[in-house]
């Protein structure tokens, strides 16, 4: 069960959409974005500024694709990096 948002939610949310650049962080579309948490919640990952990027809704369910069933953090970034390297060069 997702907890209830609260006000400090909202503004925190709202901050976070005033100061991170608004693009996919993998491809660069600048359509559907979602907020994405690098490191995620459920392995330690931080709320914070530096952990929190902008993904369009395609690639944000390409990066939660992974084999692995108890994906780390290491994992997670892993496939990021990936993920964006081949749309640089692709």
């Amino acid at each position: 069960m997702r907890k209830k948002e609260t006000f400090s939610d909202v503004i925190y949310r709202n901050y976070l959409k005033e100061n991170l650049k608004k693009e996919c962080y993998i491809c660069g579309r600048k359509k559907d974005l979602e907020l994405h948490h690098k490191i995620p919640l459920n392995c330690c990952g931080e709320d914070i500024l530096d952990n929190i990027i902008y993904l369009c809704n395609k690639c944000h369910r390409n990066i939660h694709k992974i084999d692995n069933q108890n994906p780390t953090a290491k994992d997670y970034l892993k496939r990021l990096k990936i993920l964006r390297k081949n749309k640089k060069n692709g």
